[in-house]
């Protein structure tokens, strides 16, 4: 399931990220063509996050289903602590893309964190990135 939801997302952002200048034409139609530049830079950037948003909820399920609902909970305070240190360190380093970068940073804290991870392969699960065109019935 997890390779499928990769791809999947990991394929609807590519072509969103690819047509970001048409999106953006038809989703802000007012905006000035430097903002419009903007929102396309901004946008393409945060289009990696649904990718890692999707492995956090895997992720997360896994530790709920595992009665681990401290560490789940904490997910969110990473989340938090990714956007404000983009906000306070990458704006300086990168300017206003450093908000985006921050936001991504936020998604991996609040994704891989080594808390998803580590706390699922110490139970015994583990993930392996697997392609086969066989299927077993």
């Amino acid at each position: 399931m997890l390779h499928s939801l990769m791809f999947f997302l990991g394929v609807v952002s590519v072509l969103a990220a690819i047509f970001m200048h048409q999106l953006t034409d038809v989703l802000v139609p007012g905006f000035a063509p430097e903002k419009k530049d903007l929102t396309e830079q901004f946008t393409r950037i945060m289009l990696l996050s649904p990718i890692l948003l999707g492995i956090s909820g895997v992720f997360g399920g896994v530790l709920v289903s595992l009665k681990r609902f401290i560490l789940y909970s904490l997910a969110p305070i990473f989340y938090n602590a990714g956007i404000i240190f983009g906000a306070v360190f990458f704006v300086r380093i990168m300017g206003p893309s450093g908000l985006a970068w921050g936001w991504c940073l936020a998604h991996c804290f609040m994704c891989w964190c080594s808390i998803l991870i580590c706390v699922c392969a110490d139970s015994g699960i583990s993930f392996h990135f697997w392609v086969s065109g066989r299927t077993n019935r």
